[in-house]
C-alpha cells in the first residue's frame, strides 16, 4: 500500500502499487498543478529531506489507507522506517 502526502498537510491519494497511488493523487489536486503530470519517478526519494507543502510518495500501513479511504485524507498520520502509520499520538 503507497499514498502521497502533502507533508504538514494531506493525504492526496492512496493505492495499492505506487502508481495507483499517483493516479488517485492526480483526482484530488488542481487540474492546472503541474504535478498532474508526475509519474512515480517524479517524487523525492529522500522523505526526510521533503519540506513542508511539497508532495511525496511513501509505503502505508493498510490501516492509514482503510481510515483515509472512510474518512478523507485529512488525519493525522506518522512516519516510522519510511512508513506512513496513524499517529498513535
Amino acid at each position: 500500500m503507497y499514498v502521497v502526502i502533502q507533508k504538514g498537510f494531506v493525504i492526496f491519494g492512496t493505492g495499492k502499487t505506487q502508481e495507483e497511488a499517483v493516479d488517485d493523487m492526480k483526482q484530488w489536486i488542481d487540474k492546472d498543478n503541474p504535478c498532474q503530470n508526475w509519474t512515480v519517478e517524479d517524487f523525492p526519494k529522500d522523505v526526510s529531506r521533503v519540506n513542508i507543502g511539497e508532495l511525496f510518495l511513501v509505503k502505508a500501513t493498510p490501516e492509514l489507507v482503510s481510515k483515509v479511504k472512510k474518512e478523507s485524507g485529512d488525519i493525522v498520520y506518522d512516519i516510522r522506517n519510511n512508513t506512513a502509520t496513524l499517529d498513535r499520538g
